[in-house]
Order: structure tokens, then sequence, then C-alpha cells
């Protein structure tokens, strides 16, 4: 079983890695100071999901496919009016340039998490045909792009040298990663008025209950004053 476990897993990280190699997800142009990346929002049960639902063992329920195929250009057109302001919001903020001035987005209704290197977004819970009962919202959708994005910027500028970073030296890397990932996206939210979705993505994370999250937000939100995050980030 674990042999079987092991070979899946070297498998799909190959296949990302392919996915990297193949310079299909990023352009690293730089972009002028202020503005933010293009993000290209693709799907096609070729490659990627018609080799995750292999190496998976188990079939992807093809409506949800259909349905994905025919919705991207919706969730493209909700990104390019409501994403892309927020994310130019934060760099402007904190006075760095996002690394890359094209990213193609990934879409997938495999059962796998999504991430931000590769850029790869599980849509699953956002489809009528998916396995939530109620679709999840567009708000969530961009909060889970950001999300995305936030990795891939905060990734460039580097934690190296950061105090707070420091400070929570023995905390998993995941949560001095996350921490300052979710004082960015606390400030975008508050800075715009948009303290309902602010109290949603709070809300999912209880609900969906995992530790790193609920202890990167225990920091940010509890602990210390998100604002100091964003500041090291500034002034790095």
């Amino acid at each position: 079983m674990n042999n079987k476990k092991n070979q899946y897993l070297y498998n799909l990280k190959a296949l990302l890695a392919l996915f990297v190699a193949s310079g299909w997800l990023f352009s690293s142009a730089a972009l002028a100071q202020d503005i933010a990346p293009c993000v290209y929002f693709d799907y096609g049960f070729v490659p990627f999901d018609r080799a995750c639902e292999s190496l998976k063992g188990s079939e992807i329920d093809k409506a949800m496919v259909e349905e994905m195929s025919q919705r991207v250009g919706e969730f493209q057109e909700h990104w390019d009016v409501y994403g892309t302001p927020m994310i130019e919001m934060i760099i402007k903020e904190v006075g760095k340039p996002f690394r890359y001035r094209d990213i193609i987005a990934t879409m997938s209704v495999c059962d796998f998490y999504s991430m931000s290197h590769p850029l790869i977004l599980n849509m699953r819970r956002f489809l009528k045909n998916g396995p939530e009962a109620q679709p999840h919202s567009k708000q969530r959708f961009l909060a889970l792009v950001v999300h995305e994005l936030l990795h891939i910027y905060i990734s460039n500028i580097g934690l190296e040298g950061l105090p707070m970073a420091e400070k929570y030296k023995d905390e998993p890397f995941s949560v001095r990663s996350h921490v300052y990932l979710m004082a960015l996206m606390k400030m975008m939210y508050l800075k715009s008025g948009q303290v309902n979705a602010y109290q949603d993505m709070l809300d999912l994370e209880k609900e969906k209950n995992r530790p790193i999250y609920l202890r990167s937000w225990e920091i940010v939100n509890e602990l210390e004053d998100y604002q100091a995050f964003v500041k090291e980030l500034r002034e790095k």
C-alpha cells in the first residue's frame, strides 16, 4: 500500500515538474512597480486532470468536466473585474513589484489541493455539479486566487531577515509564511471596506479547521498587529 502511495506521489510530482519546465505557467518579465499581473484561467481535462484521475485511481465526474469547460470565461471575467484590483491594491501598499507579467492559472476538478507553484486551482467546490450541496461563492473564488498569488508574491520578496519571521522561527514554515499572507489579505479586505468578505474568509477557515491556518490567523488577529507584517514586507 505504501509503495503504491509513494509511486503515486512520485508520478504526480513529476507531472507538476513537467508543467513548470514547459513554461506554461509564468512569464518572467518584470512588471511596473504597481501593476498587477494578468492572470489567465485555463481548463482542459488533458493533461492534468486526466493524469490526476489515473494516478488517484478514481474517475472524475464528467458533469464537472463539462461544467468547468463551459464556465472558464465566467470566472475569468469575474477575476478581471474584481480580483485584479485586489492584487493591485496589495502591490501598491507593499511597494514591491510582482515578478511575473503573465500567469496561467490551471483549473482542476480532480480531488487535489490548490497550490501556487505551479498555480493550480481546485474548482470542485465552486461548481453546481461539484461535491458541495451549495456551491461556494465567487467571493470565495477571489479569496482562493488571491491566496495562491500571494504565495508567489511573498516567496519572491523572501522572509529572510524579517523580525516577525525570526520571532516565530519555532513555528512550522507554513505558519511563518502564512502570517504574512494573511496579514496582506486582512489589509486588503479592511482597506477596501470588504468587511463581510473578510469575515466570510475567517468563517470558512474555522469550518475547515486546518491547524496551520488557524494558528496563522491567531497570530495575525490576536497576538500581533497585522500591520507589522505588512510594514516588514514594505521595508525589506
